[in-house]
């Protein structure tokens, strides 16, 4: 009672500045609903997420920082997200219990684009108002309170998840602070000459009416004529992969009088400046120079002109050139001095160039069968082919995406690259490593970057064009400031914003508010982890900006991870409705009910019916409670898929049998120290006991397994060894081991037995809380009691390391395996019997040579039997004439027999098993009869495949003899 007494005084002492400690019942089975629900609170309020020292007050290898991937404020969280949190936060975790000050920091980004056009249907939709029916602040202001109900909804998910970050620094991409950095690194770049306005093409949806980035385009295989619906209208719809071909009448007939060109964009003839052929394509030698009319004016003249990137292969082998809508056209027409002409509105509707005014004003998908209506009427239309194409799509308004010619800011990336290339060669790691040749590559084969975007919702360029004869643009922080610098002449701001990604990509620096000249003391960050889909536009570009103003890399440490897809490998998007919300597998969902948990009044309603869709796709019965820690883990387990995941929500019940058999184990070991009424366990007590050594010695297994799979960034491996030592080695081995040696009220056998017990939960517990946080600060809440130096929280524990004062005697190992694999055997044979729970006797022949295997089976026999579910179990008593007898040929060295009082074997099972060993009998005699194998492999190889080939026989033998006398 003393050592109780002194636990307690320790308790009351250390937690007298601690918030109070939940309690939970631990009388029922393992339910995540009730486990999980009060320990973030707790840890939060309690300071456990804050860095346990100021960062001036630790070096640099003490202390870990790094920010989450800041989620878009468009919507709720899905298992994408999840995944980012749960490999992060395990990382962060680990480190916090080696001792490290942890500063994890949490945030939301502004996603420009995708805001902006959320909020223009839901306007639209909610009170039929168009943005530009508003004033631009207007506009901003409902954004503003909408972002504040959407980015509650998301820091509630991430809470759910329960990621340990210090919501003390957490930011929004907007945020005063973080804007005062972009715009001061915007006018630096501007002034070093890093930043441009020019005239280039760029990806432009006219829908949304900006300029958009490579990310923000989906693509779409067509690989035969296809009608697709634009824009949500069920009439306004579109074929593709049909290539037409249509005749530009030769100015100066030479025996040929017309040029047959092929086009699948129809409505961009009217801005065709040029035909163009392969120069060695012998078809069109004679019309190198020539002239055609065009076919919609024919006042209009337009050259023939060779050039190498045409494919003579292509369509006709001709093709018409469009330089103001398509990027090779664009390239052609300033090798060859073609003008570009614009026939397009930016709205995407047929501008005053488009040669037939009756075509003004209306949208140009719209205006393809006219045009086509009139080139038939005119005898110039020579009719079509089905071909295999590529659509781009906007991926926020599902519109086409078109080619523009347009006026943008952009960034010379090739400076900064190779400024960053040599040292990112020479110490720069990205794990997995298979992506370090794609990072090189883009690295190597950078183009300058359009950080400019046509929208309200964003940072607002900080460029000034000054109004005067030789009008010039300046960057500067405001309108006063710009007034002061271009010597009080009329200044306007240009009114777009930049990328997202640019702001994105100084967050290293901007979320320390960073100065644009002392550098913050937490910079850099101590790694970086991501979907590997943002290696280039997102990690690349902080590298870039980041290492240009620093001359120090952002990061020390680049950790990818694959993406998530469906159970059947596709992409997780909205429009397939295989989206689901990470809260309905947590905490469950009912089909009839989860109709409640759709938002009103903003646009993160249609987010939810998404998920509800995908809800009912995939789960007809909806989905029980899983919790957090089973889908953390779970999630974690499938990163050893390299390069996707196929992701299958069923498989999370797996990892909730893991937690519910460590709950299960504590239970156990709580009720037994109950029942033998022990007041003192030392967990450093070294037993000499077989079955705890073997458990002891898998510990250490497992805890250096567990340490190297987060050194090496392969958190995979820590849940298969946890799984494994949880599963197996604890409860399948040791449990059923001791629940036998318990029985026999051996007090002094109890009392090693439950020390070794208390040693193996007190550290999985520990190894397993950066992945599974709330079930192991439960069990280690119930655990601590019996050692007075525990800390408060498992959060603020130290992680059992490599050098742990835990033996590996591997002698007692593979003694246990042996054991292990006998009742396994017994077990198989058994799975091939029909008969009743202990009706079958074992026997066991053991050869003499494995002299310690039979001094153990007899040993632990009762122990063996009872875990077998045997009558009774016996050794080298087996009598020839005896009946009903099924034998099993293990080795050369243990024969397994069955006997029952009726014996049914499973025929199709023995009918499989005779084919497999003759496959395998045929298999190893044909090697062995290899002149290339005996002349190649060794002794030792060639012996092992002899007594291998043996084994089967023997087994065949014993097969074939039960069937012979119809057994």
């Amino acid at each position: 009672m003393v050592f109780l007494r002194r636990c307690k005084i320790r308790q009351i002492f250390f937690i007298k500045n601690y918030s109070h400690i939940p309690s939970h019942s631990f009388d029922g089975p393992y339910d995540p609903t009730v486990v999980e629900q009060d320990w973030y609170k707790w840890w939060q309020e309690n300071g456990f997420f804050s860095p346990k020292r100021p960062f001036n007050e630790c070096s640099s290898h003490n202390r870990v920082v790094t920010i989450l991937p800041p989620p878009n404020i468009t919507g709720i969280l899905h298992l994408g997200h999840a995944l980012t949190i749960s490999i992060q936060d395990a990382l962060i975790r680990w480190e916090r219990m080696r001792g490290k000050s942890v500063m994890w920091i949490p945030g939301t980004d502004h996603a420009g684009i995708a805001t902006q056009s959320i909020m223009e249907q839901f306007l639209m939709k909610t009170q039929n108002l168009k943005r530009k029916e508003m004033t631009r602040s207007m506009f901003e202001d409902i954004i503003w309170k909408w972002k504040r109900l959407n980015v509650a909804h998301i820091y509630n998910q991430i809470a759910f998840m329960g990621a340990s970050l210090d919501w003390s620094k957490e930011f929004f991409t907007l945020d005063p602070s973080l804007s005062k950095v972009v715009t001061n690194c915007f006018i630096q770049l501007f002034n070093e000459g890093l930043i441009y306005r020019d005239m280039k093409m760029v990806n432009w949806s006219c829908s949304l009416e900006t300029a958009i980035s490579d990310i923000e385009v989906d693509h779409k295989v067509i690989t035969k004529p296809t009608k697709i619906t634009i824009g949500g209208e069920p009439e306004y719809s579109i074929e593709f992969g049909v290539l037409h071909k249509v005749a530009y009448p030769l100015v100066d007939p030479c025996g040929i009088t017309e040029v047959v060109v092929s086009t699948s964009r129809v409505e961009t003839i009217p801005g065709d400046r040029a035909i163009s052929v392969n120069p060695n394509d012998i078809r069109f030698l004679n019309l190198h120079g020539k002239y055609c009319y065009h076919p919609l004016d024919p006042d209009i003249k337009i050259p023939i002109i060779p050039d190498e990137m045409v494919d003579p292969n292509f369509g006709t082998g001709a093709v018409k050139i469009t330089p103001a809508h398509d990027p090779d056209d664009y390239l052609f027409s300033i090798r060859h001095k073609i003008p570009a002409v614009n026939v397009f509105d930016f709205d995407g509707r047929m501008n005053a160039s488009c040669l037939l005014p009756e075509l003004q004003h209306i949208d140009r998908l719209k205006c393809r069968k006219y045009i086509l209506s009139k080139l038939k009427d005119k005898g110039l239309y020579r009719g079509f082919q089905n071909y295999q194409t590529s659509i781009s799509f906007c991926s926020r308004s599902g519109d086409i995406i078109e080619y523009f010619l347009k006026s943008q800011w952009y960034l010379k990336t090739r400076p900064l690259a190779s400024k960053a290339y040599d040292n990112i060669v020479s110490r720069f790691s990205v794990l997995p490593q298979y992506y370090s040749n794609e990072w090189m590559k883009w690295l190597e084969n950078i183009e300058d970057w359009c950080i400019s975007r046509q929208l309200w919702w964003g940072h607002r360029i900080p460029a000034w064009y000054v109004d005067c004869e030789n009008g010039y643009w300046i960057a500067a922080e405001s309108e006063q400031a710009a007034l002061k610098i271009s010597g009080r002449k009329n200044v306007k701001q240009d009114s777009d914003v930049l990328d997202t990604w640019f702001s994105s990509a100084l967050l290293p620096l901007s979320v320390f508010f960073w100065d644009n000249k002392n550098i913050p003391i937490e910079y850099p960050l101590t790694f970086i982890e991501s979907g590997s889909d943002l290696l280039f536009f997102w990690i690349l570009r902080m590298v870039l900006l980041c290492t240009h103003f620093t001359d120090k890399f952002p990061f020390n440490e680049i950790i990818l991870h694959p993406l998530i897809r469906d159970s059947q490998g596709r992409k997780m998007s909205k429009s397939l409705g295989n989206i689901i919300d990470p809260l309905q597998i947590i905490k469950g969902v009912s089909l009839e009910t989860s109709d409640d948990n759709t938002f009103n009044g903003n646009a993160l309603e249609q987010d939810m019916k998404y998920h509800l869709k995908a809800t009912k796709q995939q789960f007809s019965n909806g989905i029980k409670a899983m919790g957090t820690d089973s889908l953390r883990f779970s999630l974690i387990d499938y990163t050893k898929q390299n390069h996707q995941i196929n992701i299958d929500i069923s498989n999370v019940s797996s990892a909730k049998y893991v937690f519910s058999k460590l709950w299960n184990a504590t239970k156990f070991f709580l009720c037994q120290i109950k029942y033998y009424n022990l007041k003192i366990i030392d967990r450093n007590f070294k037993s000499e006991h077989i079955f705890d050594k073997y458990l002891i010695s898998r510990l250490k297994e497992t805890i250096d397994a567990c340490n190297m799979g987060f050194e090496l960034r392969k958190l995979f491996d820590v849940t298969k060894s946890l799984r494994r030592y949880i599963v197996y080695d604890l409860c399948s081995v040791y449990l059923e081991f001791i629940k036998q040696e318990l029985k026999l009220n051996d007090n002094k056998r109890a009392e090693c037995a439950l020390s070794t017990l208390y040693s193996a939960l007190y550290t999985v517990v520990k190894l397993l809380h950066p992945i599974a946080p709330f079930i192991t600060e439960e069990l280690y809440q119930k655990l601590l009691v019996f050692d007075p130096y525990s800390k408060i929280s498992i959060m603020i524990s130290d992680y059992p390391h490599k050098d742990e004062s835990f033996y590996l005697d591997y002698d007692s190992i593979k003694r246990i395996e042996n054991i292990m694999m006998l009742v396994h055997e017994f077990r198989s044979m058994i799975s091939n019997v029909s008969c009743s729970s202990y009706e079958h006797e074992g026997i066991i022949e053991i050869n003499d040579r494995n002299k310690i295997f039979k001094e153990d089976v007899i040993k632990f026999k009762n122990i063996i039997r009872n875990m077998i579910g045997m009558k009774s179990l016996s050794l080298n008593n087996l009598n020839n004439g005896s009946l009903n007898i099924y034998s099993k040929f293990v080795n050369s060295e243990l024969v397994l027999h069955l006997r029952v009082e009726k014996l049914y074997l499973d025929s199709f099972k023995q009918i499989n098993r005779i084919k497999w060993l003759q496959k395998q009998e045929d298999i190893i005699s044909r090697r062995l009869k290899s002149e290339k194998y005996v002349q190649n492999a060794s002794k030792c190889v060639q012996a092992k495949d002899i007594e291998r080939l043996t084994d089967i026989q023997n087994e065949l033998k014993l097969v074939r003899n039960f069937q012979k006398n119809g057994i």
